[in-house]
This record gives C-alpha cells, sequence and structure tokens, in this order.
C-alpha cells in the first residue's frame, strides 16, 4: 500500500510538472509573437523625371500657388514673346500667373522680386535686368524655400533650380563661325553689345568673339542696350567715326534694325555696301532679311521659353524633377 500511494504522488507530481511546463511554453510563444513588428508595406519606386512633362492637362491645385514672373523689359520683342509664352503656360495649365515688368530698371527689378516674394508667391520665374546686381535678392527667395527658374539670362554666382534658355555662348560662336564663311579675314566691323550686366549679351558677344574676333579688324565695339533706339544713335556716331566700316554686328535684333536705319539715315545701303546681322530671329528681323536689308539672323524660341518655364515651376511644386538646365536650340535665318 506505501508504495502504491507513493507511485501515485509521483504520477501527480510529474502531471503538474508537464501543466506547468506547457503553460510556459505557451506563454513564451505568446509573449514572442506579440513583441513581432509587423512587416512594413511594400513600396512603389517611381523614377525621377528627367525632363519636363508634356501632360498639358489643367490642375485645380495649380490654381491655388503663385507664380511670380519678373521680366528685364517688355520693350522688347524677344522678351514680350516671353511674357505671351508664360500666358499661353497660365492659360492651358489653369495657373495663377503674376506678369512684372522691371522696366530695365535694376532697382525696380530687386523691389519687384521683393514685392513678389512679400505677396507669397510659391515659385519664381525671372528674366533678370543685370545677372549679378539680382543675385542678392534671389537667394533671398531660394532661403525661403521658393523654386527659381531663370529664363535666357543666367543669375550671376546663384545655381537657380532650373535655368530655361538658349545656350547664348554656343550661340554667339556658332554666329561667329557662320559669320566667318560669309567674309573675308580683315573684314573692317563695328560691334553693337547688349545691355551692360544681361548674361545673354555678355555670352553671346564672348561666343562670337572666340569664333570671329581674332581674324577681323574691329573697328569699336560698344553697348547699345539691346534697343532699337539707341542701336541708331550708336550706329550714327559710329558710322560718322569709322566711314570705311563694312559690317555692322549686333548681339541683338532691335540693335540690328536701329543700325540699319541709321546706315540709310547716312546714306549707306544695307545689304549692297554694309552689311547687318542680328540675334533673335524676331518677325521684323526676318522681314529685314527677306528684304535683303539684313544679312542674317540667329533664330531663337522665347515664346516656347516661356511657356516651358510656367510648366517646370508647376512640376517642381507638385514634386517632380528637372535637369538644371533645359537647352534650346537655334537655327539661322538668311536668304
Amino acid at each position: 500500500m506505501k508504495i502504491e500511494n507513493k507511485n501515485n504522488e509521483e504520477d501527480k507530481m510529474m502531471k503538474k510538472m508537464l501543466v506547468l511546463l506547457l503553460i510556459l511554453v505557451l506563454v513564451a510563444f505568446a509573449a514572442a509573437c506579440g513583441s513581432e513588428e509587423p512587416a512594413p508595406p511594400p513600396v512603389e519606386e517611381t523614377p525621377a523625371a528627367t525632363e519636363a512633362p508634356t501632360t498639358e492637362e489643367p490642375d485645380d491645385e495649380d490654381e491655388d500657388w503663385l507664380i511670380g514672373v519678373s521680366l528685364a523689359t517688355l520693350e522688347l520683342p524677344f522678351i514680350i514673346d516671353t511674357y505671351e509664352g508664360a500666358r499661353r503656360g497660365e492659360a492651358t495649365f489653369g495657373a495663377n500667373v503674376t506678369i512684372v515688368d522691371n522696366l530695365n530698371d535694376i532697382a525696380k527689378n530687386v523691389s519687384d522680386i521683393e514685392d513678389l516674394l512679400a505677396a507669397g508667391m510659391d515659385a519664381l520665374i525671372l528674366m533678370p535686368v543685370d545677372s549679378y546686381a539680382v543675385a542678392p535678392v534671389v537667394l533671398d527667395v531660394m532661403e525661403a524655400g521658393i523654386p527659381v527658374i531663370a529664363v535666357n539670362r543666367w543669375v550671376g554666382g546663384v545655381d537657380v533650380d532650373v535655368w530655361i534658355g538658349t545656350d547664348n555662348v554656343e550661340a554667339g560662336t556658332a554666329k561667329g563661325e557662320h559669320f566667318m564663311t560669309l567674309v573675308e579675314d580683315d573684314t573692317r566691323v563695328i560691334i553693337l553689345e547688349g545691355t551692360p550686366g544681361a548674361g545673354s549679351g555678355i555670352d553671346r558677344l564672348a561666343g562670337f568673339m572666340s569664333a570671329a574676333g581674332d581674324r577681323l579688324d574691329i573697328l569699336a565695339s560698344q553697348t547699345a542696350n539691346f534697343n532699337r533706339v539707341d542701336g541708331m544713335t550708336v550706329a550714327e556716331n559710329l558710322l560718322m567715326a569709322h566711314p570705311d566700316v563694312e559690317v555692322i554686328i549686333a548681339m541683338n535684333d532691335e540693335m540690328a534694325l536701329g543700325a540699319i536705319e541709321a546706315a540709310f539715315a547716312a546714306g549707306r545701303v544695307p545689304g549692297e555696301d554694309i552689311l547687318i546681322t542680328g540675334f533673335d530671329g524676331t518677325a521684323d528681323a526676318r522681314a529685314a532679311v527677306a528684304e535683303g536689308h539684313m544679312l542674317f539672323t540667329v533664330y531663337q524660341d522665347p515664346e516656347g521659353m516661356g511657356f516651358k518655364a510656367v510648366e517646370v515651376a508647376l512640376g517642381i511644386l507638385r514634386g517632380e524633377t528637372f535637369p538644371p538646365i533645359i537647352r534650346f536650340t537655334i537655327g539661322f535665318v538668311e536668304n
């Protein structure tokens, strides 16, 4: 009897231990399951855009963003075409675009951008009067987290988000190379330069000189501020000072058109006893080429640049990415 009781007690003890062990195992298993974090959901990677979007579907959100556009002067056909392109972008995308005319005034250019910043603009598009003078206020805009898109003219010492336009150094070089296929070495020329400080004019002249400067007899090189009136006045004075000049080389069409008027006034016949070249491919310049009064002009697409700038600004605000430089190609308009 004593042996049976002992065996029974041992059996009971064994069962308790088994139950306790099972409980410990279950508790440990439950604790382990409870401490495991759920796996993250799968992430779908979308490649970043490498060029401007092609869609032209309006987005309701676009109307809520204010895009400020600061243009050097609306007296120049090139910039007027840029303005028209921006307005087309505004209509196409249903965007909220405010455009200011800087009247070719450096101080107004800076204050206009400051006003746009105070008005709460979400993106800035600009073609500065002076590429260097505008740099500090552009830095202020960028430090405020506002994307900046420069059109045709760069901003001195500042890497804006996107620059859109013609590579004016390459374009000036192409103009010089093409010009030298039409004239002989040591041709006597005078040069009409662009507005002092304007990046496009600086680059065009540098490119032209690198290709043709050493092969020409340059009698004078003087600014005519990219406009027709100054182009005529400066050309009149230079024609009087250098009556033996054979060619007037202008860094934009407006100065070239002014030079044509000056040449006629001086008794010269453009296209016959004096040659004149332009740059931009404006409607008036193309007409002058067709009439034989302008030797050739370099064609650009400022309207397309203005449109692209609005498209890119909206894309950046939506979180899209773009290359830092979007180049437009050039061509020659000649008989």
